[in-house]
């Protein structure tokens, strides 16, 4: 492959280049998005007790694995940065040192993940066929850690180089088997076991095990544009290592603070019922079609931040996180209108055998549908965040959005003292999104991440 400068992300209009990341990002999401919507489909024909099985299970393996993922983050920072430097082999050995660290920590993690887990369901179900089917998922799931990790660790890497159309091709296969796999072994079919909930996790690992060989594969043979790895870049350097632990131990500050606090938030939701809690995974899965448009956009900022800092071109640093900002806001409202006039009508196609299920997770797209618009706002503060490697602040915000704000207001509005039941815990929710929405507008218009992290002098 012809090495190219990779200058393009810097010189070429701002419209440009965020249609050219963003595109395929969207299509990834896209993709995702589907698949999840099939998962549901599929599960919710399947049994309640699956989908709240499924709603169980993923706040306690995102709290245990939450240290050890955020630190893939740092690769956004540091490979991004290199990039707009100049320092193109710097790029690729922090791509190598981040798949090196995902294959050693990969596989203590997924024992962790296994031991722990049962302990940590208690909190959130205390139905016993919720929590066998929740422990069943978690011990599948955390398999295949090391290849989510790699595969994480190589994405990292081409998206911070602008070239996500690369990683979208591997993504799609990953996806495409994922749908297939799905039903099949959820209800067993062409003679195999039926496996329910436990097949959709066997359906994943799988799927997200030939994509991780194949973009390993690719990256070791074509590298970064045509800039490959040595095999010495895959070495643990203590250099790079102190550079993703300053920048990513904070993103994994983040992801915990996040997963314990969605973890506590279940068990919150968890104590109103099993119905409240299948309703949760129902009514929030819709919004989650926003997130096609958004993560293109946000995974752009992410890499001309990250390429602009290097560069020293704050100008454009500046100039991108502003228009992303109106982008975003402008595409978050225009899309959550019409789930929330319809929502009704979508909770019933999940839910259509439970109609106080359906009900349930209709109130909680009214309710947190406005929220989302400010919660923009936070996504495209960690995505500055993500790209500039200045993370703390970040860190800071996560803890008061889901432990001070959240799970306080859940409960307070919830099963707590002003007891306005399932209402009153949607509603608290979106309320934390308002308030950390706003922080973070103030945080990206005080410029204080306009500093590279890494050492630009020989750009």
């Amino acid at each position: 492959m012809q090495k190219q400068s990779g200058k393009w992300v810097l010189e070429e209009p701002l419209l440009k280049v965020v249609l050219k990341i963003g595109l395929p990002i969207a299509a990834m999401q896209v993709l995702s998005v589907i698949y999840n919507i099939v998962d549901l489909f599929w599960l919710g024909r399947y049994s309640s007790e699956a989908i709240a099985a499924i709603n169980a299970s993923w706040p306690t393996f995102f709290l245990i694995v939450s240290v050890f993922g955020g630190l893939f983050g740092a690769g956004n920072a540091l490979v991004s940065q290199s990039w707009g430097a100049g320092r193109y082999d710097y790029a690729v050995k922090s791509t190598c040192q981040l798949i090196s660290f995902a294959v050693v920590a990969g596989i203590p993690v997924a024992l962790i993940t296994a031991l722990v887990s049962p302990y940590l369901l208690f909190f959130i179900t205390s139905d016993p066929g919720v929590y066998n089917t929740a422990l069943q998922y978690i011990r599948i799931i955390a398999i295949g850690l090391p290849f989510f990790g790699v595969f994480g660790a190589i994405q990292s890497g081409f998206i911070s180089i602008g070239r996500s159309s690369l990683i979208m091709k591997f993504m799609v296969l990953s996806n495409l088997l994922n749908m297939i796999l799905d039903p099949i072994f959820i209800f067993g079919w062409y003679g195999l076991p039926e496996m329910g909930a436990s097949g959709a996790a066997l359906a994943t690992i799988l799927s997200q095990a030939v994509a991780s060989l194949l973009a390993l594969l690719f990256f070791l043979e074509k590298g970064l544009d045509g800039y490959r790895p040595h095999w010495s870049y895959f070495k643990p350097d203590l250099e790079v290592y102190r550079k993703i632990l300053s920048i990513g131990l904070p993103l994994s500050g983040s992801s915990f603070a996040e997963a314990s606090g969605f973890y506590v938030l279940a068990g919150i939701i968890g104590s109103m019922g099993t119905k409240t809690l299948s309703a949760w995974g129902i009514g929030d899965r819709p919004f989650s079609i926003i997130s096609i448009i958004d993560a293109g956009l946000l995974a752009a900022c992410t890499t001309i931040v990250g390429q602009s800092i290097g560069a020293g071109d704050y100008e454009r640093a500046r100039e991108t996180v502003k228009k992303i900002l109106l982008w975003m806001v402008i595409i978050t409202s225009l899309m959550v209108t019409p789930m929330i006039l319809f929502r009704r009508e979508i909770a019933s196609i999940f839910s259509p055998l439970d109609a106080e299920v359906a009900y349930y997770a209709s109130e909680f797209m009214l309710y947190m549908g406005p929220s989302l618009i400010t919660l923009a706002v936070l996504f495209v503060a960690n995505s500055v965040a993500n790209g500039s490697g200045h993370t703390k602040p970040l860190m800071i915000l996560s803890m008061l959005r889901l432990w001070v704000l959240r799970n306080l207001l859940a409960y307070l509005l919830g099963p707590g003292p002003l007891n306005l039941g399932v209402r009153g815990l949607w509603i608290g929710m979106g309320l934390s999104n308002i308030v950390t929405g706003l922080v973070a507008l103030a945080w990206i218009f005080s410029y204080r991440w306009l500093k590279p992290v890494i050492n630009i002098e020989n750009r």
